[in-house]
């Protein structure tokens, strides 16, 4: 399986109300030594339960100079640093968390070849 379709197979998986395993998360985000005490397969796994701090954890991790609106209603919007590129809007989940992972993936599967 080709890192696009792991990343696509975990927006299903979140877009139906399941949550990826840890062993999924490991291939999307493989666990790095300069991620200390909160690896990035626990980023993505809390913020899929709705940790915000995880969702802002990974989108710091993964996606740097990027920003990100969240809305209460459970919307979200990345939107690049400088304005220019690829924008996400309006991806909604059951919490403003998920919505943020859900964004995030979206992105990471832009930037696939």
């Amino acid at each position: 399986m080709t890192r696009r379709e792991a990343l696509e197979a975990a927006i299903d998986s979140l877009e139906a109300g399941d949550n990826p395993t840890q062993a999924e998360w490991i291939v999307l985000f493989p666990d790095l030594p300069t991620d200390d005490d909160y690896p990035r397969t626990r980023m993505a796994a809390g913020a899929a339960v709705g940790w915000l701090d995880a969702a802002k954890a990974l989108h710091d991790a993964v996606l740097p100079g990027w920003r990100a609106i969240i809305c209460t209603d459970g919307n979200c919007s990345l939107l690049p640093c400088d304005q220019k590129g690829k924008t996400v809007e309006h991806i909604h989940a059951d919490n403003p968390a998920r919505a943020w992972l859900l964004a995030i993936l979206e992105v990471l599967i832009e930037q696939e070849p």
